[in-house]
């Protein structure tokens, strides 16, 4: 008897849908049958985003707001809500009515300027378990003395609101803000940030043992300092350096103490042209023939790979709906 996709036992089901990433293959589940749909459609909604550069973004806000409001069994589903699009035009009260249905939202990004008002904040205070919150605060004009937030909070969120005070800001007070990340980059041309290897050992020295991410940006690290990162911070999980093709298999032979890696960036300086794609997967490759067997994303420059280190280590496309880490940690000079 010849069986079909359809007749695979329900209980599969979920174990098969966990391991689909993208919104629009889910989607195309949702519509084989009643039963892929009870499955499918809880993860469709699981994490919903909108960026920018999304076609008619603002618009899909609006639909989406709409179907939140108007679906509480599917805005149940809704564990993180990522909006980077936000439309001026809608009015606080109308907000709280299209959130208040999102009753499992546990991390929310709300990063488009000038989008959100202090009239918002009862409608994410009626989110029992919101845990994560990233929000665009911009000084307009009054001066932001003092700053308070009692959830967890991400780390671009309150760099955005610091950053953008220009008048006096006098105390800052946050409390769960994780400790896992170190997070340091040059408003300055990288060759002209030299740091002493001795900040870098100190921070190891302190906070190796819980550190999981370790992110530098336009400046370098020398090879000593970043071996010394690898090999003393054991739960490091994603690591972002800036080095030259000249030195990259003393970086990548680095890379190999660090044991429970999954993500590795690294950024070129000095190249007079934007290396071709080619390039910069043949550069990758000869990274993850060096990296442990936990590595399962590596990026150069520009581009990022999905890495399958088998026998044979090779590298397929990035379909992850999440922006890899690397493209959303450096703001501009």
């Amino acid at each position: 008897m010849t069986l079909s996709f359809v007749d695979i036992p329900l209980e599969l089901l979920p174990i098969i849908f966990d391991s689909v990433v993208r919104a629009q293959h889910l989607a195309f589940l949702c519509l084989v049958n009643k039963s892929f749909n009870e499955f499918a459609i809880q993860r469709l909604y699981r994490r919903v985003y909108i960026y920018a550069w999304h076609t008619e973004a603002k618009s899909k806000v609006f639909l989406l707001f709409q179907t939140l409001s108007n679906c509480p069994r599917l805005a149940q589903y809704v564990s993180r809500l990522e909006i980077r699009a936000f439309p001026k035009a809608l009015s606080s009260s109308s907000l709280h009515k299209r959130i208040r249905n999102c009753v499992n939202l546990k991390s929310c990004a709300w990063t488009r300027d000038g989008s959100l008002e202090a009239g918002d904040s009862p409608a994410l205070q009626q989110c029992p378990q919101l845990k994560e919150l990233e929000i665009n605060g911009k000084d307009s004009g009054t001066t932001l003395r003092n700053l308070t937030m009692i959830c967890q909070v991400t780390h671009r969120g309150i760099g955005e609101i610091v950053s953008t005070n220009r008048n006096g800001l006098t105390g800052i007070g946050l409390e769960r803000l994780s400790q896992q990340i170190l997070q340091i980059y040059a408003t300055t041309p990288t060759p002209e940030v030299i740091i002493a290897d001795d900040f870098w050992k100190t921070i190891v020295t302190m906070h190796g043992s819980r550190l999981k991410r370790f992110s530098i940006d336009r400046m370098t690290i020398s090879v000593g300092a970043l071996h010394d990162v690898c090999s003393r911070c054991s739960v490091l999980e994603q690591l972002f350096v800036v080095t030259t093709r000249h030195n990259l298999d003393d970086v990548t032979r680095c890379f190999a103490a660090a044991r429970t890696l999954r993500a590795i960036h690294v950024n070129f300086y000095g190249d007079a042209d934007e290396p071709e794609e080619r390039s910069m997967m043949n550069d990758a490759l000869r990274i993850v023939q060096q990296c442990p067997a936990t590595v399962t994303q590596i990026g150069c420059d520009t581009r990022v790979w999905h890495a399958e280190l088998y026998t044979v280590p090779t590298l397929t496309s990035y379909e992850n709906p999440d922006i890899p880490e690397q493209f959303l940690v450096a703001r501009g000079a």
